[in-house]
């Protein structure tokens, strides 16, 4: 499995897991889904080699949409995403996860004047196994 697949798999399992989170995850949510829920964003990859270690930084955005009058509901969910990854020792399938750390979060409010959306970004680094 890719670093990035198995990232956003771990992901996915953490906040599916965490009695904390009761939203759906969606890697993409269906058209018209109902809200709250969560998406995967975009995910930015660049080489982190070192020495003898083939790694990868990876600059992940979990989207949080919420219909709720005003950003405090909103702001609520993006504290328990944070709280639920940041520093987490998850375990990957085929890679070695080394740290997943927040990075920002910011509250946009869509385009329709009346929802909200959720940026929460982290930064991981993977360490992808030796080839024999």
């Amino acid at each position: 499995m890719t670093p990035s697949l198995d990232l956003q798999d771990m992901i996915y399992r953490r906040l599916t897991s965490d009695p904390t989170i009761t939203w759906l995850v969606f890697d993409e949510a269906p058209a018209q889904q109902p809200m709250p829920f969560i998406e995967f964003g975009p995910e930015d990859v660049q080489e982190d080699d070192d020495e003898c270690i083939t790694g990868t930084n990876h600059q992940v955005q979990i989207d949080l949409f919420h219909s709720q009058s005003g950003k405090a509901e909103i702001k609520e969910m993006m504290g328990i995403v944070k709280r639920s990854l940041h520093n987490y020792p998850g375990e990957l399938t085929d890679n070695a996860l080394h740290s997943i750390r927040f990075v920002r979060s910011t509250v946009l409010k869509e385009p329709d004047g009346i929802n909200y959306h959720g940026v929460v970004q982290f930064e991981a680094l993977v360490e992808e196994p030796t080839p024999e």
